[in-house]
């Protein structure tokens, strides 16, 4: 239990205490008044129990904890699609062709609806083409522009992975309650809400 977890105990503590009646006199006009000063104190012990951790700030704090989520999610995810050859870039940008099959898509339109932009997509799209997994070719109204397109043997892996990632997702996450998982959507989109560029408005 950390400092700030010991907070939160303590807070319920004092509160279950004045619930009950109390044993002698002026016990709970006692309890009344830590109460009280515990409520008061507690912004600043909060701001105290940040800095002894480490914390510049509460903001901080929960970057951190987004990132060792992250961190832990990305090893399950990692083990999982190495199982298959593939990287959690390639995986998306197989996803994402699969959505537009039959049809192909432009590259530079398969870039803005990556979950994570890598810096060399060029070099991801020439590693999923050698694996015979997509196919790219130039625009028929603008030759400029490349398109790439998912492949049969695209298409059969994906439906290959289709048990195992489900099975990965519910390893990350499935210990939450389907109310806990919709509150913590709710609140990721709250986070990024200021951040987000309209490439990602597809993501609900």
């Amino acid at each position: 239990m950390d400092l700030f977890e010991q907070h939160l105990f303590k807070q319920t503590k004092v509160a279950s205490i004045l619930r009950k009646p109390p044993g002698r006199v002026g016990l709970r006009s006692l309890n009344v008044r830590v109460a009280i000063q515990f409520e008061t104190k507690t912004m600043t012990d909060l701001q105290a129990v940040e800095k002894s951790i480490g914390f510049d700030s509460s903001e901080q704090r929960v970057f951190l904890h987004l990132w060792r989520t992250y961190d832990l999610f990305k090893a399950i995810e990692d083990t999982c699609l190495s199982k298959f050859g593939v990287t959690p870039q390639q995986y998306n940008a197989l996803r994402v062709l699969k959505a537009a099959y039959p049809n192909g898509m432009q590259t530079m339109q398969l870039g803005q609806r990556m979950i994570s932009r890598g810096p060399d997509m060029t070099r991801m799209l020439d590693r999923l083409e050698s694996m015979k997994l997509i196919n790219r070719a130039r625009g028929k109204e603008n030759r400029r522009a490349v398109e790439a397109a998912i492949t049969q043997a695209g298409l059969t892996l994906l439906e290959t992975m289709a048990t195992e990632i489900v099975a990965m997702h519910q390893h990350q996450l499935g210990h939450l309650s389907p109310n806990q998982q919709t509150q913590l959507v709710r609140l990721l989109r709250i986070a990024r809400q200021p951040h987000e560029d309209l490439s990602c408005n597809w993501l609900e």
